[in-house]
């Protein structure tokens, strides 16, 4: 009996969950709505810009965001767009969910010059656009419930657990 509810309920998330990415057709599991995806990029930027503080280079600040807002426009502009470089030696960038996106500071020599801050910026934008965000926080998601259901299955369920699968269930059955 238990298989076959555990059975059923893959199904179920798989089917409603599964979808093509707009740019290259290739099958991601999300369950993670747009405004969820929405407020989980405003959170994480947030935060990102909280531990490492926005860089005062307005050269660099002025390159990014030239070259973001020509690549974003032809993606999707209905996205809240940021671009910004932050203090750091890192040679990084991040793109986050519905279009935060930045560049340590670490990354702009390496650069060198607006047509290889354009490159990298392709290629974050291309992560935002390809809702990879959404993607993997699904996948933890899925992670989670599964785990949960089989340990629902043995009887070892922790309470708050419990309510937090509880709830994320009600949510994704809409």
């Amino acid at each position: 009996m238990f298989k076959r509810i555990l059975c059923v309920i893959t199904v179920a998330l798989w089917c409603v969950a599964c979808q093509s990415a707009l740019q290259t057709g290739r099958s991601q599991f999300i369950v993670v709505s747009e405004a969820q995806e929405q407020q989980m990029g405003e959170e994480a930027y947030l935060e990102t810009l909280k531990k490492s503080l926005v860089s005062t280079r307005s050269d660099w600040q002025a390159q990014l965001r030239r070259a973001g807002q020509r690549i974003a426009a032809a993606g999707k502009p209905e996205y809240k767009w940021e671009f910004n470089v932050i203090q750091g030696k890192e040679i990084n960038a991040l793109a986050l969910p519905r279009g935060k996106v930045a560049f340590w500071e670490g990354i702009i020599p390496v650069a060198q010059d607006d047509n290889a801050v354009a490159v990298i910026m392709g290629h974050e934008i291309a992560h935002a656009l390809a809702d990879h965000g959404a993607e993997r926080a699904s996948q933890q998601m899925g992670a989670q419930a599964i785990g949960q259901i089989l340990a629902l299955g043995v009887g070892q369920v922790s309470p708050g657990m419990e309510d937090d699968f509880t709830v994320w269930a009600r949510q994704s059955a809409c």
